[in-house]
């Protein structure tokens, strides 16, 4: 992009959305869509074939369209299969993605990582003190995941207790490898 006007860096404040009853009437779509000269597609989001982690699956385009005295304005075109749109309400699954976007927010490298501390805790275990006892009793010491774990029961989960106590295990972890004057 070239610098302009503050509104020339807006995005998506025009959103569209296509339901279509099969793949094949999406590849049309799609067919036409790329063919059409007024269209320009900028970028494109193929959820279809890298889905959301909760599973959430649509394609977005985000297309330029000319309004005239040379001056063009990003739309988004969220373009869905109706029976998964429609599951994807039944289940309401945004719910959940919502609520684990920030933990899971910037966590590309990591995220195997972190779905395996989400594995952990519930291991079709009840989430309680018990568990928690195993898990500082732990002799893995595990510090990334400590880490991880403190930061999902203190944001996430809003189980301030158990984040504290997660994060005590850390500093025992800190008092032993760096002794006591470096326990910060």
């Amino acid at each position: 992009r070239t610098p302009g006007p503050g509104v020339s860096w807006l995005y998506d404040i025009v959103r569209g959305c296509i339901e279509f009853t099969s793949a094949d009437q999406i590849l049309k779509f799609l067919e036409l869509a790329t063919k059409d000269e007024s269209i320009h597609i900028v970028k494109a989001k193929n959820r279809f074939a890298n889905p959301t982690l909760t599973g959430y699956r649509d394609l977005n385009l985000h297309i330029q369209i000319d309004i005239g005295d040379d001056f063009k304005h990003i739309c988004e075109i969220q373009v869905h299969h109706m029976a998964i749109r429609r599951l994807d309400k039944e289940l309401d699954a945004h719910k959940s993605y919502e609520y684990f976007r920030k933990y899971f927010a910037g966590a590309t490298g990591s995220l195997k990582d972190r779905l395996d501390d989400l594995v952990f805790i519930s291991g079709g275990k009840a989430l309680d003190d018990a568990l928690l006892n195993e898990l500082l009793d732990n002799k893995d010491e595990d510090e990334d995941r400590l880490k991880r774990l403190a930061s999902l029961f203190k944001t996430q989960l809003c189980e301030y207790h158990w984040a504290l106590r997660v994060y005590g295990k850390l500093l025992e972890i800190y008092k032993k490898n760096l002794g006591e004057d470096h326990s910060s």
